[in-house]
């Protein structure tokens, strides 16, 4: 999360076996998703919605959501 890369974790690890390294991973409204904290729901295209979450503290979200820890102590300087 310090480079703006967010972690996400299956809600249901057998999830994984539904998953192909080309898979197209699409999900609606992400920066509210985050910020929620709920779970968030991720779309395979072509292929079955599964559902994931973060075990992001406040501070790492506002992070990850400037973009990183470079863009968010830029933007509190």
């Amino acid at each position: 999360m310090n480079f703006g890369v967010l972690p996400l974790e299956l809600a249901d690890p057998d999830d994984r076996e539904r998953l192909s390294p080309d898979d197209v991973l699409v999900i609606e409204d992400l920066r509210e998703a985050v910020r929620s904290g709920d779970p968030i729901e991720v779309q395979v295209r072509g292929g079955p919605t599964l559902h994931a979450t973060h075990h992001l503290s406040d501070r790492q979200v506002e992070v990850l959501l400037a973009g990183g820890l470079i863009h968010w102590i830029r933007d509190r300087g």
